[in-house]
């Protein structure tokens, strides 16, 4: 955890864990999150509200119009993100702010760490859980918070395993990417910039259209849109290495056509091969790129919840 995050929090109890801290801040359960790549910590205040009063709560705050801060609300409370250029003005700013926060749960009677920020219902150690909501953010919630939760969550499950694949209506959405991939690797080919860009819009555009059109996300999304954005694309590349050809041996004179002009170009024009596999790897090169985004997004979207326990 970042110094600064842990002197600004040093008159309280706070237990860290990396870049997570876990404490009680004038009686209100918090967690505190920094990732280095942001611009300062997130604070999660655990509180029952209902959703317009956590509206309620990042009108109020926002009022105060405090540069690099934001608020927001999540499940079981709500957030403030503090950020400032150092260190140092991050501690005089979070000092000055907190003041402010607490007043404004005071003032819409935010529950304290003594009641479940999911049921409303008072707490006690026997009648209650610490649970890991998400990442190492931890909430302590009721028995019955936690029992509803899961089955929440177990319901939610069988309806994404139940879902229609719609493998076909998703497989057109990847064709009009793939049709609209080709139409770029055409254009961009005319004038001149490297044909590679439109794989990446090939493989985005019919994810996209994948799921718009129902598709399933799953591992058969990504073998299909690999499978059919190669074969397209590298498809048109080939056919217009042959139009090339063809049109250089009628220059030429040279009686050959289709792939006998391609093979004939490729051993007899001096860099013609070269641009031909330059061009080729290029392509694959940006598939397989934008089939790794696409990967990692997909595995982010279908991260089915486990249960709270």
């Amino acid at each position: 955890m970042n110094k600064h995050v842990i002197n600004s929090l040093s008159e309280y109890n706070f237990n860290y864990e990396g870049n997570y801290g876990y404490g009680n801040i004038a009686g209100y359960e918090v967690n505190v999150y920094n990732n280095p790549l942001s611009v300062g910590p997130v604070f999660y205040f655990s509180t029952y509200l209902s959703d317009q009063k956590k509206n309620d709560f990042i009108i109020k705050a926002s009022a105060y119009k405090s540069s690099f801060v934001i608020f927001d609300k999540f499940n079981f409370g709500v957030g403030v993100q503090v950020g400032a250029a150092t260190g140092g003005a991050y501690e005089k700013k979070f000092k000055e702010l907190l003041p402010k926060i607490l007043e404004i749960l005071e003032e819409l009677e935010a529950p304290k760490s003594d009641i479940c920020p999911q049921t409303g219902e008072v707490l006690d150690m026997v009648d209650s859980k610490l649970v890991t909501v998400f990442e190492h953010v931890k909430i302590r919630l009721s028995n019955k918070a936690v029992l509803d939760i899961n089955e929440a969550i177990k319901e939610d499950n069988n309806e994404f395993e139940n879902a229609p694949n719609n493998y076909l209506k998703g497989f057109a959405g990847i064709v009009i990417g793939g049709i609209a991939g080709v139409a770029a690797t055409v254009i961009f080919s005319l004038i001149g910039y490297v044909t590679a860009i439109s794989s990446i819009i090939s493989v985005l555009l019919g994810v996209f259209l994948y799921e718009k059109f129902g598709g399933k996300k799953n591992k058969v999304m990504i073998i299909m849109s690999l499978l059919t954005t190669l074969v397209m694309i590298l498809g048109a590349l080939i056919i217009m290495y042959v139009i090339v050809a063809n049109t250089a041996c009628i220059v030429m004179g040279v009686d050959y056509k289709g792939l006998k002009a391609f093979f004939y170009r490729m051993e007899a024009a001096e860099g013609f091969k070269s641009s031909f596999f330059l061009d080729l790897g290029l392509n694959a090169l940006f598939i397989i790129i934008g089939e790794a985004f696409t990967i990692s997004r997909l595995v982010k979207s279908v991260k089915r919840p486990t249960n709270l326990g």
